[in-house]
């Protein structure tokens, strides 16, 4: 994570609560909230950019505000691949889609996708993977769509080697 110039993230428009991340730090100022349960958000105007801030969570030992960009991963036949999240398409749907694999061990720390994530118990750790050509070309999609009630939905794209 990046210490950014504090801002009051929950007053902003369209901000959007993801949930909450374990803080850590060795920075001394900010120590003393190594290990609190701080909220993380997304903005319209940085898509890919998790923000955490603890402003709106009652008396704080002190408030900051940090970014990072989230990482995606699993294994696909055997292969770790780092994922890009993409909006959520119903790559199920699409005309030209077709089922060729599944991906396993799902992780990541994005707080919106915590569910999904392999080492939880909540969710599933193994989400379908596709192909559309016509909308995404010679990358893979990874989207469980199709696969019964989930704790959320995502897709993510990989190139295929």
């Amino acid at each position: 994570m990046r210490r950014v110039r504090n801002v009051s993230v929950e007053q902003i428009r369209g901000a959007w609560l993801l949930g909450q991340v374990t803080f850590h730090t060795n920075d001394p100022y900010y120590s003393c909230l190594n290990g609190r349960a701080l909220n993380a958000w997304r903005v319209p105007a940085e898509p890919g950019t998790v923000i955490v801030h603890n402003g709106d969570q009652g008396p704080q030992c002190v408030y900051g505000t940090f970014v990072y960009q989230p990482f995606y991963t699993g294994t696909v036949h055997g292969t770790l691949v780092v994922l890009a999240r993409h909006v959520n398409v119903s790559v199920e749907a699409l005309a030209d889609s077709s089922l060729v694999g599944q991906l396993t061990n799902f992780q990541s720390d994005d707080p919106y996708y915590a569910c999904l994530d392999g080492t939880t118990t909540t969710g599933g750790a193994t989400v379908n993977v596709w192909t559309a050509p016509r909308e995404f070309g010679s990358s893979e999609v990874v989207h469980n769509g199709d696969q019964g009630p989930q704790c959320v939905y995502g897709t993510f794209v990989f190139r295929a080697s």
